[in-house]
């Protein structure tokens, strides 16, 4: 879906709410109305393929299986609602002025970081640590640099424009090769999961979860060792050191949601870096499926 049919998508969805509700004296329930209208308009947000946590949830709750425009629901519900009402509102503005800023920027090389929440400036103070360890400095090593270009408090997404070719490619490698470490990791917890199921005892347990660590590893040094190409023939063990932490950080920041879509406007050479993002999305969906009917609080 292009920008246009997602902001379509938005419009209609936002234009479609009209849910209003009350609390019962005790604060427990709350009589609500326009149901039907919040139902059609999750099913229009759910074409765009954006917030599919917030959509997941609001149509795994009992109001929305049915037909009924008025019901009494629980205040948890009640708050669920309302949250994500405001969550589009500010979500649809914010898409609204990347859309606008992408069509006005002429930078070359540049790397769309999506945030799935409103970010205070200390949230932004915490990523931006984060950041400066997993793109700012793997992009120095490669003879590179990166600036942020946007980044307005309130606002989803933060844009970062890199110098040169090989900066934001060795950065899409970086994400690449998290991306496959943490499919591997929710792999982890699918053999975790069946051998609790299967009551092994602790020993075995701890041998699967080891050997599941260290596919892992074997993983990411495969990876790296082909990405440090792009950095330094002498194998400079700082920049490596450093290409590792980039990796361990980028994954950790997929984890919480965040996502790093690169430009269309780049050349397929530069894009190819980077992991295929809705064959991605749809794996880790698929695995989490799996993941579900068995996890508990402790595995989350």
């Amino acid at each position: 879906m292009n920008s246009v049919e997602i902001i379509k998508q938005l419009e209609i969805a936002k234009n479609l709410f009209t849910f209003e509700s009350k609390a019962h004296s005790d604060y427990t329930k709350y009589s609500v109305s326009g149901l039907t209208n919040l139902r059609k308009s999750v099913k229009e947000l759910d074409k765009t393929k954006l917030f599919q946590n917030q959509i997941d949830r609001l149509k795994n709750s009992s109001w929305f299986s049915g037909f009924e425009d008025q019901l009494n629901i629980s205040s948890t519900e009640n708050s669920q609602i309302t949250q994500f009402i405001d969550f589009i509102r500010t979500a649809s503005q914010g898409i609204n002025e990347y859309i606008n800023l992408k069509s006005e920027t002429n930078e070359e090389f540049v790397l769309n970081i999506y945030l799935p929440n409103q970010y205070t400036f200390s949230d932004f103070e915490s990523l931006s640590k984060d950041l400066k360890k997993a793109i700012e400095l793997p992009a120095l090593d490669v003879g590179g640099s990166s600036r942020i270009i946007s980044a307005e408090p309130g606002s989803i997404w933060l844009i970062v424009a890199f110098t040169t070719s090989a900066a934001i490619s060795i950065i899409g490698k970086i994400i690449r090769i998290a991306t496959k470490a943490n499919i591997e990791i929710q792999k982890g917890k699918i053999f975790a999961n069946y051998a609790k199921s299967l009551k092994l005892s602790n020993e075995m347990n701890q041998t699967i979860l080891e050997a599941q660590k260290k596919l892992i590893d074997e993983i990411i040094e495969k990876e790296i060792e082909e990405a440090k190409k792009d950095i330094d023939t002498s194998n400079d063990i700082t920049k490596v050191g450093r290409l590792k932490l980039a990796v361990t950080t980028i994954s950790e920041l997929l984890r919480k949601e965040i996502k790093f879509l690169p430009s269309p406007k780049m050349g397929a050479e530069i894009v190819e870096n980077f992991p295929d993002e809705e064959k991605s999305s749809l794996l880790e969906k698929e695995i989490i499926k799996l993941i579900s009917p068995n996890q508990t609080e402790e595995d989350k």
